[in-house]
């Protein structure tokens, strides 16, 4: 009878621990960090102002990051791509460092956001990455004159 009842308190412990561990959302990993040696700043676009930074010399890539983020996301990805490619990152309007106003926000507004910031530079990026659902976003860009990128990729992460 001693064995069955410790079994017992055994089980009911590990189980009633199980139920009250944290959900798994609430504790992923914290947010990647950009590395320290970009440069950044603000441009003026659209009436707003967007955050960016720029890394590593080459031809110029633009990041996207997926909704309800920012830019620190492509953190951990950031030193490879640095080493080939000049990589110009971003917060979208609203998101991490960049301002917002009243204005709606919709793909074709937020695609205008990238195209304006494209022209920051020169136009010179020719090649764009995205997150999930905002590839809507990165493909109006490639319509628009002044921002032609050769290359476009989505990333789905799960």
């Amino acid at each position: 009878m001693q064995r069955f009842a410790f079994a017992f308190a055994f089980l009911f412990l590990a189980f009633t621990a199980a139920a009250r561990a944290e959900p798994q959302w609430l504790t992923l990993p914290p947010t990647p960090k950009l590395p320290a040696h970009g440069k950044s700043g603000y441009a003026p676009v659209n009436g707003i102002k967007i955050w960016y930074a720029t890394f590593g010399h080459g031809a110029p890539v633009i990041l996207l990051h997926g909704g309800l983020a920012n830019s620190n996301y492509w953190g951990k990805l950031m030193p490879a791509l640095a080493r080939h490619y000049r990589v110009i990152v971003m917060d979208s309007r609203g998101h991490g460092r960049s301002s917002r106003d009243a204005q709606p926000y919709g793909y074709d507004l937020m695609a205008s956001d990238v195209t304006a910031l494209g022209s920051e530079f020169a136009a010179k990026a020719k090649s764009l990455v995205s997150r999930s659902g905002w590839w809507r976003a990165t493909s109006r860009p490639i319509m628009a004159p002044s921002l032609q990128p050769t290359s476009a990729a989505l990333l789905i992460f799960r």
